[in-house]
């Protein structure tokens, strides 16, 4: 008799938590509507993550703001583990700031919990970074992103991609080197 090998099963393993990981992540804003199409939420949501970094601290490896979604590249501090925390610190601040921006009503518990409903997608997705290679592959990914939908023909033009000056000069959170390509030398995100 065959055994049962659903996804499910695969869906509940844990991996052990450990402080210091990198994660690449990608967030995506509810029924695609384009959010980052205008510089000021684009901006604010910079603000918003920065505020979340002086309150649950994480380094910003590399992020691009599409218009419809963000890829984050973060690193946690070696003692802390919980990344969904700030995530959806992110996302509810971010939803607040939004909210206010549009008008869309009080700044309640209850009505930024609905804004953040309604702005983003319920998950997000997360890979975490396992050595060099895998994040110097995930850093270029980042920058090619607008590239591959079609927003410009070379990413040093999409003025919504940085990355940390440390990943820029191809350090990463362990010390070791990797290659970086040349134009990411023109990001920053410190």
């Amino acid at each position: 008799m065959a055994t049962n090998t659903s996804s499910s099963t695969n869906r509940n393993r844990r991996r052990p938590k450990m402080g210091g990981d990198t994660h690449f992540i990608t967030i995506k804003i509810q029924d695609k509507h384009p959010v980052f199409q205008e510089k000021k939420a684009v901006q604010s949501l910079r603000e918003c993550i920065r505020k979340v970094q002086s309150r649950y601290p994480f380094e910003v490896e590399a992020l691009v703001t599409m218009p419809d979604h963000l890829h984050l590249i973060l690193t946690l501090p070696q003692d802390d583990d919980v990344l969904n925390l700030r995530v959806q610190a992110i996302q509810t601040a971010f939803a607040k700031t939004y909210g206010r921006n549009l008008d869309l009503g009080k700044d309640s518990p209850d009505s930024s919990r609905v804004r953040q409903s309604t702005i983003w997608r319920r998950r997000y997705c997360n890979h975490l970074i396992c050595d060099d290679a895998d994040l110097a592959k995930h850093i270029e990914y980042v920058f090619w992103n607008p590239v591959k939908h079609g927003l410009v023909k070379n990413p040093s033009s999409w003025p919504y991609c940085n990355m940390s000056r440390k990943s820029r000069n191809g350090h990463t959170n362990n010390g070791k080197i990797c290659k970086m390509p040349a134009w990411i030398s023109s990001a920053d995100w410190d």
